[in-house]
C-alpha cells in the first residue's frame, strides 16, 4: 500500500473520533443511570402512604410526599442536564466522524494520485525500453 504524509494525520483523527465515542458512551451511561434514579424518584413521590389513622399522621406522610416529589423534580432536572450534555458529546462525535471521514478520502485520492503517476512513469520506463530494443534491432537487421 502506498503511503503519504496524510496516513498520520488519518489515524489522529481516527484517534480523536474514538476518544470521542467513548466519551459519548459515558454520557449515555450517565443518561440511563440519571433515568433510573428519576423513575425510582417519580415512583416513590406517586406512592400513597395515607393509611387510616388521624389526621396528625397524614400531615407527616403529605410532607414526606411533598419532599419525594420535590427529590423527583431535581432528580428530572438532573435528567434533563446529561442529556443535554450526551446530546454534546453526540455532536461532537459525529463532527470528529466527519473530520476522519474528509481527511480519509483526502488521504485515499492522494494514494490513488500516486498509483497513478507510478504507472504512467512504468509505462514511460517500459516505453522507453521497447524503443531501444526496437533500435537495436534495426541496427543489427540493417
Amino acid at each position: 500500500m502506498l503511503r503519504n504524509r496524510l496516513d498520520r494525520l488519518v489515524t489522529l483523527r481516527e484517534n480523536a473520533e474514538d476518544k470521542a465515542l467513548e466519551t459519548l458512551a459515558q454520557r449515555e451511561a450517565q443518561v440511563r443511570q440519571a433515568a433510573e434514579v428519576a423513575e425510582r424518584a417519580w415512583a416513590k413521590a406517586r406512592a400513597d402512604h395515607r393509611f387510616a389513622g388521624d389526621a396528625s399522621q397524614w400531615t407527616v406522610v403529605e410532607l414526606a410526599r411533598e419532599r419525594a416529589a420535590h427529590h423527583a423534580k431535581l432528580a428530572q432536572q438532573e435528567l434533563d442536564r446529561r442529556k443535554a450534555v450526551a446530546d454534546q458529546a453526540r455532536q461532537a462525535h459525529h463532527a470528529a466522524h466527519q473530520q476522519t471521514e474528509v481527511v480519509r478520502r483526502v488521504a485515499d485520492t492522494r494514494r490513488e494520485q500516486q498509483r497513478v503517476e507510478e504507472a504512467r512513469r512504468e509505462q514511460k520506463a517500459q516505453d522507453e525500453l521497447s524503443a531501444l530494443m526496437f533500435g537495436l534491432k534495426m541496427r543489427r537487421s540493417a
